[in-house]
């Protein structure tokens, strides 16, 4: 009875690594798949108004869960907020969620747009990966087109979870980075809000609407040139 008892023992610490590794694996699929449908719904919503993308600010992601037929209360950026509280495909499987609390929130994903500094009058031109949101201005009066921005940039990335109520504001991911830093996000310049949550790898979706999974440490363009969120060798 013994050594049946230490052969399942030896069995099960041989297996359980095993199947966590797979559990991970099958967390990170599906993180890739989130962002090649959230992707593929910023084409949609770019296709009904004229090659803009939706702006990068604190509820950009309640324009595109219309297209889900998502039940979306109120009437503007200021008061609106989705009445389920399935967040779906807007928060990956292998985030860490112990930090949310029990209320409702005005808004739940652990994925955020790259910024970009736009055309409008208070800054420079470029062609650097990323959705509008120009700090300090009415930032729907200053939205992206696609054309906009530069083949191979990173227009979307995994970052700390981002949960809301209704007297908060937090722009895309880039803003974000001034949560709370949690001990696997990257700190470097231009991506320290990006979460290396999959065994310190993380999932990029790029214009094309592929998604990219690149090890912690990767570089990217800077935000205030052409190159910006290009993936750097």
């Amino acid at each position: 009875m013994l050594i049946v008892v230490a052969i399942i023992a030896i069995l099960a610490g041989l297996l359980l690594p095993a199947l966590k590794r797979a559990r991970d694996v099958a967390k990170m699929i599906t993180c890739k798949n989130n962002m090649k449908q959230i992707g593929l719904l910023a084409y949609i919503y770019a296709s009904d108004y004229d090659n803009y993308l939706t702006v990068g600010n604190y509820d950009w992601d309640m324009e595109l869960k219309k297209y889900l037929n998502k039940k979306i209360s109120g009437t503007n950026s200021a008061d609106r907020y989705e009445t389920s509280t399935e967040p779906g495909l807007f928060v990956c499987p292998s985030t860490d969620k112990s930090g949310l609390g029990s209320g409702i929130t005005k808004f739940t994903y652990s994925y955020g747009p790259t910024r970009i500094f736009d055309d409008g009058p208070y800054y420079s031109p470029n062609l650097s990966g990323g959705w509008s949101y120009p700090w300090g201005t009415p930032d729907a009066n200053f939205p992206k087109r696609l054309n906009r921005i530069r083949d191979g940039c990173v227009i979307l990335i995994e970052l700390k979870i981002v949960a809301w109520s209704w007297n908060s504001d937090v722009a895309g991911a880039y803003i974000a980075e001034t949560v709370p830093s949690k001990t696997n996000a990257l700190n470097i310049t231009n991506s320290g809000c990006v979460s290396y949550r999959h065994s310190l790898n993380a999932n990029f979706l790029l214009k094309d609407g592929s998604v990219q999974n690149y090890r912690y440490g990767k570089k990217f363009g800077d935000i205030y040139t052409s190159n910006g969120w290009i993936p750097l060798n």
